[in-house]
């Protein structure tokens, strides 16, 4: 018996109703994003527009790099809950500060998200401040999660251009975690869930993404699919990282490294990271390179001594001056309590002035023909 018309038409009928409900859903679902993308906005005041970038792009040789032209203005308060007016902006490529050219003094600084310093408004960073107290020209630049090997490769980048007198490198702890996959894989609090390059024994540079749990990836992932111009699937983020972090804080490999535990990738990390200041050492070819330490403990004393033997001269204890606030000093900390605030970057430039001019002329005396004339214009 030959089938009905009706009973021909019901797995067409099934599969018409099953592709309408996905459409509904899948409408649904925009729908509710935008709508909570557009009350995040309104609630946090960040402008109502979509082609507005986020602060980072995805980069090939840095992983990700701060974008040109950012601008952001927030309420916030510091650690001690006083608030405060944020308004900031990056300048030239992706730049903190960026000087003039054509100054006689240039100080060229690359760090982490202390000199990034998304946390206090332009002017008011320490590079700023110290650019000031110097009398010099002052081009900064830093990523959040940078790690040394990225400050060196920007320090490549940008050197042939801004040709400074002095080149600064902030340094924090997370530096000798972040010189090492294996090391920044069992790390919570020093690893920033994203593709970045670390560099091999035999001199090479390798891309990898040290993720510490798969949620890492998958919103890291989903952030890169909207280019980071979503600002709740940023919040997301920010927040895994929190929950993590307090989830496995007592886990993370620091926790063993400043016990005393001589843990392979670490030592293997610290010969890294020794590498790759040598490097640096030798893009500056004979400009004085300085560099200072935010954290202290085992991790920091460790950085110290392996760079006592390049041409890095330390800048030290910088820390130690913003261990403690007296009574009724403005806080040294942001909002988030561990980056510094206006005051903290303000007494952070002052510490730098008297390591930087210590000695008889200080970092801008004259120095002596580079070792590879052909590596500088100097």
């Amino acid at each position: 018996m030959e089938p009905s018309k009706i009973e021909e038409g019901k797995p067409r009928h099934g599969k018409a109703q099953a592709l309408l409900c996905t459409i509904i859903c899948l409408v649904v679902v925009v729908a509710g994003f935008v709508v909570a993308e557009i009350v995040f906005r309104l609630h946090n005041g960040i402008p109502l527009r979509w082609d507005m970038p986020g602060l980072y792009q995805d980069d090939p040789v840095l992983g990700w790099r701060v974008r040109p032209g950012y601008k952001a203005m927030r309420q916030s308060k510091d650690c001690a809950g006083q608030p405060v007016t944020i308004d900031m902006h990056t300048a030239a490529m992706g730049f903190r500060d960026f000087g003039d050219l054509t100054a006689s003094r240039k100080l060229l600084v690359v760090g982490d998200s202390f000199t990034l310093n998304r946390d206090v408004s332009d002017g008011q960073t320490y590079t700023a401040v110290l650019g000031n107290l110097l009398g010099c020209a002052v081009f900064a630049a830093g990523g959040g999660g940078y790690g040394s090997l990225q400050e060196a490769l920007l320090l490549e980048e940008s050197l042939p251009r801004i040709d400074p007198d002095v080149i600064l490198v902030q340094l924090h702890i997370n530096d000798v975690i972040n010189n090492d996959y294996e090391l920044e894989r069992q790390s919570v609090i020093n690893n920033n869930y994203h593709a970045r390059p670390y560099l091999s024994k035999d001199g090479s540079i390798v891309m990898a993404t040290p993720a510490y749990h798969w949620t890492q990836t998958f919103l890291d992932g989903l952030g890169r699919l909207f280019d980071n111009h979503s600002q709740i699937i940023l919040a997301i983020q920010h927040n895994l990282q929190m929950a993590l972090l307090a989830k496995f804080n007592k886990v993370s490999i620091e926790n063993h490294i400043e016990k005393g535990q001589d843990v392979p990738a670490y030592l293997r990390s610290l010969d890294t990271t020794k590498r790759v200041f040598e490097r640096i050492c030798s893009t500056a070819n004979g400009i004085p390179v300085y560099a200072f330490i935010l954290g202290g403990g085992r991790i920091s004393r460790d950085i110290t001594d392996i760079l006592d033997g390049t041409c890095v001269k330390m800048i030290r204890d910088v820390d130690a001056a913003l261990s403690t606030n007296l009574p009724g000093q403005p806080s040294f900390f942001a909002e988030d309590c561990a980056h510094l605030s206006a005051y903290g970057n303000a007494r952070l430039a002052e510490e730098l002035k008297t390591g930087l001019m210590a000695g008889p002329e200080g970092a801008f005396a004259p120095r002596a023909l580079p070792s590879n004339p052909g590596l500088s214009a100097r």
